[in-house]
């Protein structure tokens, strides 16, 4: 069984194999992305006998999404719901301009670099996941159910008696719906990927101060985390 990691873009994704035994990432090769990606991506996973994906994931050096951000999270679904192999996305700052530099460094022209950057961007993603799986965030798409959100919503208010208050959620999926009808002001610090890129194109409420996509939960103040019920 294998590991398989892409490194997304609009033209090529680089992907990389890994074997779970031996565990060293591989540059292997670039998919063209055209109308003919998704059986491609499910001959790849057949054919290597891949039974977990490991996907680029782009922020900038704050932690927060772009452009290829939103990108990526889209791609993650595809690839999900193409294969339903488990998708991790892993944050993959500097993987390109340091297989651009190494391609450099071993004297490949620029034509061909372009033809490996893409692949050992792959690798490195893979070998960050490797190294470090901790490092990483599951892409789902289950949410934390309204019960628990309106349930969540009470105890924090009751708990707190400043105007501002702070929350970390995984999957907040009705947490719009929700402080819309608090009294109370908001800042909310949300850790699923596909959740933050679906609400931060809607309307945020106007007691909702700042609404921000967290990496990783935000020590310090209240959680919710999504539960089977999304």
């Amino acid at each position: 069984m294998n590991y398989l990691s892409f490194d997304y873009g609009d033209k090529r994704i680089g992907y990389a194999i890994a074997d779970l035994k031996a565990r060293i990432a591989l540059p292997s090769g670039v998919l063209g992305n055209d109308s003919g990606l998704r059986v491609k991506i499910q001959d790849l996973v057949s054919s290597k006998n891949v039974y977990k994906i490991v996907v680029g994931f782009p922020l900038n050096l704050r932690r927060n999404f772009t452009p290829a951000t939103e990108k990526a999270v889209a791609f993650a679904d595809s690839v999900h719901r193409w294969t339903g192999i488990q998708v991790l996305l892993v944050d993959e700052r500097m993987t390109t301009s340091l297989s651009y530099a190494y391609s450099q460094m071993i004297g490949l022209k620029s034509k061909e670099s372009k033809k490996n950057i893409d692949a050992n961007s792959a690798k490195e993603i893979l070998e960050s996941y490797l190294n470090n799986p901790g490092q990483c965030i599951e892409f789902v798409k289950n949410g934390v159910d309204l019960n628990s959100t309106v349930d969540f919503l009470k105890k924090v208010e009751a708990g707190n008696m400043d105007d501002l208050i702070k929350i970390n959620i995984d999957g907040g999926k009705y947490i719009f719906d929700c402080v819309d009808k608090s009294l109370k002001n908001w800042i909310i610090y949300e850790s699923n990927p596909y959740y933050y890129l679906k609400l931060s194109k809607k309307k945020i409420p106007e007691n909702v101060s700042s609404y921000e996509f967290a990496f990783s939960k935000i020590d310090g103040i209240q959680s919710c985390a999504r539960g089977s019920n999304g």
